[in-house]
């Protein structure tokens, strides 16, 4: 018998049809992972979880997934006046006062590292990505051991999947829409990561998290060539105070640039190529002092250089043709001493 459930890469939602008829009892083991079965990642972490969640215990899917197990869920009265008792009921998918984690594994309420690591490979068909990297679906393995990770004294530093078949269905081709979610905003939490680099993943889905903000420590961030990436750019980027090289060339970002971006003074790096960008160059375009490269050629973009440029001082290459662009170039580019290249021939200025 086929279960439901037997989905390696995400399970089903229809199996919270089993909690409304608040089962009690225990599953059979013969649907618990027996036979053919035990090859699957998910019965073999799980269980019988994977089918239900055992009594006293939730999951807001009713049953354990790749995602997360099943939570231990406090005894209340209310709970036991009910027929049946809550607590003998399979298949849960809330508990009142207790909060349901994403990505938790371990059921302890906090998402660790590693747990991160795991969730970013299941909702990106790690399955698919590649034999060196198939230990990312193994929790017992640490992450400082993981292939495409870097750590400094135990912590990780460094994400590089650009050997990863992400979204991919093993064929080097699209993976199914629906399993592959892109970056989830948990990646927020990795608090000592300095690169992230997943340049040419042209299969990664999704947006750039808004969480990204949170990784304050941030150097290099990189998502060039992911030409299946789109949506504007969170204006969270702003915090990222540490940040040199922000390089999202050849994608599918769109809109206006976030004006917060144009206050982050650490960037030496930018290239925005290649994308379907929108709008002015503010002025605040000025404040970032330590701006090496400016590239941003073949976008959308209108109006006039601004002379604000002039304070680019460190400036070596600046490529602005393929816009819509006005004017002349300001005069006060004159100060950019450092100067060695201007890509404007192509512009319609």
């Amino acid at each position: 018998m086929q279960s439901i459930c037997d989905n390696e890469l995400v399970c089903s939602p229809s199996c919270r049809l089993f909690s409304l008829f608040r089962m009690t009892g225990t599953i059979p083991g013969m649907f618990c992972g027996q036979g053919a079965a035990t090859a699957n990642m998910l019965y073999r972490e799980f269980g019988c979880d994977a089918v239900l969640c055992r009594p006293s215990t939730f999951n807001t899917y009713g049953h354990a997934t790749l995602y997360a197990a099943c939570r231990a869920c406090p005894t209340t009265a209310e709970g036991e006046a009910q027929d049946p008792p809550m607590s003998k009921v399979l298949g849960r998918t809330e508990c009142n006062g207790t909060t349901f984690v994403h990505g938790d594994l371990d059921a302890d309420g906090i998402l660790s590292h590693r747990e991160i690591l795991r969730l970013i490979y299941v909702e990106n068909l790690g399955k698919f990505w590649g034999a060196a990297f198939q230990a990312w679906a193994d929790m017992k393995v640490n992450e400082c051991g993981l292939s495409g990770i870097t750590c400094v004294k135990g912590l990780i530093t460094k994400i590089d999947l650009t050997a990863a078949n992400l979204c991919s269905n093993g064929d080097r081709k699209p993976g199914p829409h629906v399993y592959c979610k892109g970056l989830p905003a948990e990646i927020g939490e990795l608090s000592s990561l300095e690169v992230l680099q997943l340049s040419r993943r042209q299969f990664l889905r999704g947006k750039i998290p808004t969480e990204i903000g949170k990784l304050s420590m941030l150097k290099f961030l990189d998502f060039s060539s992911c030409t299946s990436m789109t949506g504007q750019l969170p204006t969270e980027l702003g915090l990222l105070t540490n940040l040199q090289f922000l390089v999202l060339s050849h994608s599918r970002f769109r809109g206006s640039l976030p004006e917060e971006l144009f206050h982050l003074r650490s960037l030496e790096k930018l290239h925005i190529t290649n994308n379907k960008f929108i709008g002015t160059l503010p002025t605040t375009l000025g404040l970032m002092k330590n701006l090496k490269e400016l590239m941003i050629s073949r976008n959308f973009f209108s109006s006039s250089i601004p002379s604000e440029t002039g304070k680019l001082t460190k400036l070596e290459n600046f490529e602005a043709y393929s816009n819509s662009l006005t004017g002349i170039l300001p005069a006060e580019i004159a100060y950019c001493t450092d100067l060695k290249r201007i890509g404007e021939d192509r512009c319609s200025m």
